[in-house]
């Protein structure tokens, strides 16, 4: 009797930790649902979020850090499509993974994306997955949106400038094809050796109509700071000075061409010109 009931004591044991062993994993935490930065507006002294990459056919994407410790890395996901009569995206499909650290050697970060396979005129919606060492996945991002217009190039000042202290007027020209007439912002900055400015960097912006040419131009003069609007109602202040032209500092200069308005996720940034000051 007392070996029927070790047998059966043994045979309990043995069939609770099979039951035990087939137990299975709790489901590992989902991460949060990631977040794109908001995006800034185009006559901002520095731009945030989504926006055309400079002097590239190519759109910049941002979203926030994810704070779980166990993140592993973000999937980008994009599509060109909408529902029928409507503005609402569809078909999503994955376009690139981003480990951590695997955008080390090209210098960013693990929260930005240079989308550089787009067409200009065609509007791309994105979104964003955060997935841990575990194999969780977060729930996809809202919707983020922008559509690239044709580049435009920059034709001067470069190089050198020379000034005297009673006219520091530089005169701006950029090409640019006739269709892609709407509006423009045009920005300086303060050159310090960094390829990234802060809003102490920047010198000034002016914004306003384009013309119908192949070829705009805008004079600004630096001898003292001022703003003045625009002489587009709805666009206040459309040229900004924050600081005077300095006798040997070197400036950079960029133009972005909007078709249709700023603000509107639509346009292109062109690559920077650099020129130096000297004051006679």
């Amino acid at each position: 009797m007392t070996r029927q009931i070790l047998l059966g004591l043994c045979s309990a044991i043995v069939l609770s930790a099979g039951l035990l062993s087939c137990t299975p994993d709790p489901e590992p935490p989902r991460p949060r649902r990631p977040q794109f930065v908001p995006k800034s507006s185009d006559t901002a002294r520095v731009e945030h979020g989504i926006r055309a990459v400079p002097g590239q056919n190519a759109i910049r994407l941002e979203w926030f850090r994810n704070p779980e410790r166990d993140i592993a890395g973000y999937r980008i996901f994009r599509t060109s499509e909408v529902a029928r009569d409507t503005a609402v995206p569809i078909n999503f499909r994955l376009l690139r993974e981003i480990p951590l650290g695997s955008q080390e050697a090209i210098g960013l970060p693990d929260t930005v994306f240079i989308d550089a396979n787009v067409v200009p005129d065609v509007q791309y919606f994105y979104q964003v997955e955060a997935y841990t060492r575990r194999g969780a996945r977060s729930e996809r991002s809202l919707p983020e949106t922008f559509r690239l217009a044709t580049r435009v190039n920059p034709k001067a000042p470069i190089g050198q400038l020379v000034f005297s202290r009673q006219d520091t007027t530089i005169r701006f020209e950029w090409s640019k094809p006739p269709f892609v007439s709407g509006f423009y912002v045009l920005k300086l900055y303060e050159f310090r050796g960094f390829d990234t400015f802060l809003e102490d960097d920047c010198v000034a912006i002016v914004y306003d109509g384009s013309s119908f040419r192949d070829t705009d131009t805008v004079r600004i003069n630096f001898g003292q700071v001022f703003q003045a609007p625009s002489p587009v109602r709805r666009l206040p202040n459309g040229l900004r000075v924050f600081k005077r032209l300095e006798n040997g500092v070197q400036y950079r200069w960029q133009v972005q061409a909007f078709p249709e308005d700023i603000d509107r996720r639509y346009g292109v940034a062109s690559e920077f010109l650099e020129f130096r000051v000297r004051i006679n």
